[in-house]
């Protein structure tokens, strides 16, 4: 079984979801499931569950992805204002202020979802939570995590984890119940405007901007940091915070990277069970401006090719755009993600687009077939030569590439049919047949 951490992100009082102005989605740790390949756009919301993220863009629609197997990224069609990812199900909170489910229901998670007006919900591993426009906190699904739930009081703020749940009243102070077997349910006392529920530890941020965490401790994830911050969020066994300069601090656990944050300024956090999520503040040149020249180009993406395969350290963090310690194929995908919405573009940039004008036409089949070469022996080569996969040669895995997005009237649009591979091979054969004559490079 997967142990689930995940937390309601919460910031000035919020924990319907990890909340901001809108901006793209960053992720780093484990991509096991896809729980880190975001989908490009602009979100004003976050959630991460087990292995699944949900995203509330700004139009008010929800997007999920990673893990599927219970449906529990299908979001339903309408319009949002939050959002919550358990361990393999979902919660959606309606712009009407009612609470719609999908994903597993083994506990009943979803088929008792009360009626009502609702401002906030929160889901754990196999139960929910909602906070009604009256201050009121209803749980339902697995008895564990609703376990000595408070019948009495107003509270402005709710949080789950595992099996125990979290709730702020009015008064700012903490509340707990359900699974307390790590003390995860025993909140200190003190004022406090914002909660996260993790595997099985908690955390607090209290309204002096310090976090507290409580509970299990076995991965220092309950030892916070110092400093400001605005925002927290809890894993399975890795916290977040997120300072009041835009910057995230993450510790505890990190077997996935889950707690090695990328450097940059965001205005919202979410953690998942070996996952963790931001979306970013818009506007400036962002993570993709690699060479710091204030803008995302091809520039960027040979600052990036020089040290595929290595390491970090020594090499930067800034090129490990997903956290896993490697400079791989995977940081070059998140590049042509995150330089397509700085860009502007509603989609990420393909492999192929060589000049990244968002379309794939007979110049970049012209470049390719320039530098291309079947056998791979030529290079180094950059993007710009029709190198696509980083491996320092154009050939047939390049070609490909070209070929499967070749789209001249540009993203989107219908594709046609690409130049003849037949005339690429042949050009490549000849080419080999030329270098090999006798006389030749001698």
């Amino acid at each position: 079984m997967r142990k689930l951490g995940l937390a309601v992100v919460v910031g000035l009082l919020i924990t319907r979801s990890a909340i901001a102005a809108g901006g793209p989605v960053v992720g780093w740790g484990n991509n096991e499931w896809g729980q880190l390949n975001i989908p490009p756009g602009q979100f004003q919301a976050i959630a991460a569950g087990a292995a699944h993220s949900l995203g509330l863009t700004t139009g008010g629609e929800i997007m999920g992805w990673g893990d599927n197997g219970s449906g529990q990224s299908t979001p339903p069609s309408g319009q949002f204002q939050a959002v919550a990812a358990g361990g393999s199900h979902s919660l959606g909170l309606t712009t009407g202020g009612e609470i719609m489910g999908w994903g597993d229901n083994a506990w009943g998670q979803l088929d008792n979802t009360p009626s009502g007006q609702f401002q906030a919900i929160a889901a754990g591993a196999y139960h929910s939570l909602a906070l009604t426009t009256g201050g009121e906190i209803i749980c339902w699904g697995f008895s564990f995590g609703c376990q000595s739930i408070p019948t009495s009081g107003q509270f402005q703020a709710i949080a789950a984890g595992y099996t125990h749940s979290l709730g702020l009243t009015t008064g700012r102070e903490i509340m707990g119940w359900g699974d307390n077997s790590s003390g995860q349910s025993t909140p200190p006392s003190g004022q406090f405007q914002a909660i996260a529920g993790g595997g099985s530890h908690s955390l607090g941020l209290k309204t002096d901007g310090v976090i507290l965490g409580w509970g299990h401790n076995s991965s220092g994830e309950a030892n916070t940091p110092p400093g400001q911050f605005q925002a927290i969020a809890a894993g399975d066994r890795h916290s977040l915070g997120l300072k009041t300069d835009g910057q995230i601090v993450g510790w505890g656990f990190n077997f996935g990277g889950q707690a090695n944050a990328p450097p940059g300024e965001y205005q919202a956090i979410a953690a998942g069970d070996y996952h963790s999520l931001a979306i970013a503040v818009p506007g400036g040149p962002g993570p993709c401006d690699l060479d710091e020249d204030a803008s995302c180009n091809t520039d960027d993406l040979d600052a990036l090719y020089a040290v595929l395969g290595t390491n970090v350290p020594p090499t930067d963090v800034q090129f490990d755009f997903n956290s896993d310690n490697v400079v791989d194929a995977a940081d070059l995908d998140q590049w042509l993600i995150l330089a397509a919405i700085e860009n502007g573009g509603d989609s990420p940039y393909l492999r192929g687009d060589i000049k990244l004008d968002r379309n794939v036409d007979l110049t970049d089949y012209v470049i390719l077939t320039t530098y291309f070469n079947p056998i791979g022996t030529d290079g180094p080569y950059l993007w710009e030569h029709g190198n696509f996969d980083g491996d320092n040669d154009v050939d047939l895995s390049d070609y490909n590439w070209l070929a499967a997005s070749f789209s001249p009237s540009g993203y989107g649009t219908a594709t046609v049919p690409e130049p003849a591979a037949f005339c690429l091979l042949v050009t490549g054969f000849l080419l080999l047949a030329r270098a090999r004559a006798p006389g030749m490079g001698d």
